[in-house]
């Protein structure tokens, strides 16, 4: 009652910090608006972190026609928890690396469940062997339609992933190997 009258607000405040200067060279390089790089004390849970900072940077940016653009994966999943608890209303969520496994689906169907948006998969491997497969996919109905959304994406929340095989979701799910990984690494 007292938060409603006015005379009591909760802050809760997170352990990480913002980091400038990788947030300046990420935005110089790709050609980004803007971008969150979160600094952590070696000591702190880096995709706590990240969780904890991502509405700061994308609910200021939402409004009820937005196409918000997500990956997947560990860090994604706690930030869609940490996002869905406040209320907004958005137009769609899109899928922007495509996944057939069904966890790797939750984030986008959760968000735009939460938030009153249209859930847009993609339903296609993140990773095909061979150009021709690439191709036929990319002609699916269902493939065409996310990708069409896609390019109208506004925000994106992206994932950039560990280079850890025993961590790795793209290793787990059969998408690369551990020798992929390697040579990404390189």
């Amino acid at each position: 009652r007292a938060r409603k009258l006015g005379i009591m607000s909760v802050v809760i405040s997170g352990g990480w910090s913002r980091d400038d200067d990788a947030r300046r060279a990420l935005i110089d390089r790709f050609g980004l608006q803007d971008a969150l790089v979160v600094k952590t004390a070696a000591s702190d849970d880096p995709v706590a972190a990240i969780a904890d900072a991502a509405p700061d940077l994308i609910t200021p940016l939402l409004r009820p026609d937005l196409v918000l653009g997500l990956t997947w994966g560990r860090t994604l999943d706690r930030c869609v928890s940490r996002l869905v608890e406040a209320e907004h209303r958005i137009g769609s969520v899109v899928q922007l690396a495509g996944a057939l496994e069904e966890e790797a689906h939750r984030p986008v169907t959760t968000l735009a469940s939460a938030w009153g948006g249209r859930a847009v998969l993609l339903p296609a491997p993140f990773v095909v062997n061979n150009r021709n497969v690439a191709m036929s996919l990319r002609s699916h109905p269902a493939v065409l339609s996310a990708l069409d959304v896609g390019r109208r994406t506004e925000v994106a929340l992206v994932g950039m992933g560990g280079l850890d095989p025993a961590e790795s979701r793209l290793v787990a799910s059969n998408q690369l190997s551990t020798a992929d990984l390697e040579a990404i690494r390189e």
